[in-house]
């Protein structure tokens, strides 16, 4: 086994204020699938025992982008904005592309630790 550099991570994201139609898994799919790639939905989702939020478990990009809301355009040329929060995202450091290293081991003034 190698050490390689990791790229994607399964984080577990609440869709709030996700519109009643689109409480299936086709449509928590479509959604998610605009953050990454949709992996499962929780059970609670599932079973439409909560209608709060919707929890489901996207595989992201480390380096990218981890938006706070979703809008996209409905058939009938509404607009919708779906909130994101996310459970946990990685601490990542840019410059030498890791997550999570000891800052003890890093040289100085090259600091650059986003998200947290």
């Amino acid at each position: 086994m190698s050490r390689g550099e990791i790229n994607l991570v399964p984080i577990w994201v609440k869709l709030h204020r996700l519109p009643i139609d689109l409480w299936t898994g086709e449509g928590i799919g479509c959604v998610a699938g605009s953050l990454g790639e949709p992996l499962y939905l929780d059970i609670a989702t599932e079973a439409t025992m909560r209608l709060a939020y919707a929890r489901v478990c996207v595989e992201m990009p480390v380096f990218g982008t981890f938006p706070e809301a979703i809008k996209f355009c409905r058939p009938e040329g509404k607009i919708v904005e779906v909130v994101v929060e996310y459970t946990w995202k990685p601490n990542v450091c840019h410059a030498c592309r890791s997550i999570e290293y000891s800052r003890a081991n890093f040289p100085r003034g090259k600091e650059q630790v986003v998200r947290k």
